[in-house]
């Protein structure tokens, strides 16, 4: 195991401006335990380097290097699970048919791609990086995700309120001006990242 480098994390806080003690006030943690971590005199958990990675605005194994705590791999590997279709239905892949692609940096576990299918269109073979946890439409209002609806019907969009209570739209994430109105949804996961592949 390596050292803790107290001078870069100094200069990262110099260069957003923030002291120990402000650090500490937005980690929630009290200054003298920040102290004793940048003096190497305690051990930065992997929550404090998620937090410290999201503050600086850099990758968490970045974080954890500079901390002196060994990152082995940092590429991880996660399926494509299925794909999203020109019409922004998403069909999922059986079991065992998934191929496997490198995962941005700092993905959650659980996490999975979707690869776009539309040989004629801007954005055909690009990956959709979903995460892998399954949450409220509530919580993911103006979220781009992929929306299970409780038809069984799965679809890419950006979930807004609906026009009738407990029902949500659906703007399908690549065509502004169409939208899918009053449709319950029962989870959606959030898209992390998208790029060409």
């Amino acid at each position: 195991m390596s050292t803790f480098n107290k001078n870069w994390f100094i200069d990262k806080l110099k260069a957003i401006k923030l002291s120990q003690r402000k650090l500490a006030e937005k980690m929630n943690l009290d200054p003298a335990a920040v102290s004793y971590m940048f003096n190497g005199k305690r051990d930065m958990s992997m929550d404090e380097a998620k937090s410290i990675a999201s503050i600086f605005g850099m990758p968490v194994t970045e974080v954890m290097r500079q901390a002196g705590i060994d990152v082995l791999d940092d590429i991880r590997r996660i399926p494509i699970n299925g794909y999203i279709s020109n019409d922004h239905n998403v069909t999922i892949l059986p079991r065992g048919t998934h191929d496997m692609v490198d995962a941005p940096h700092d993905m959650p576990n659980k996490s999975f791609a979707l690869q776009y299918r539309d040989a004629s269109g801007p954005v055909d073979g690009w990956l959709t990086y979903i995460s892998g946890e399954m949450d409220s439409p509530d919580n993911l209002l103006d979220d781009a995700c992929m929306i299970t609806l409780k038809d069984g019907r799965i679809v890419n969009g950006i979930i807004r309120r609906g026009y009738k209570k407990g029902l949500f739209n659906i703007l399908l994430a690549r065509f502004q001006n169409n939208v899918i109105e009053n449709q319950d949804i029962a989870y959606a996961n959030k898209i992390l990242w998208i790029q060409p592949n």
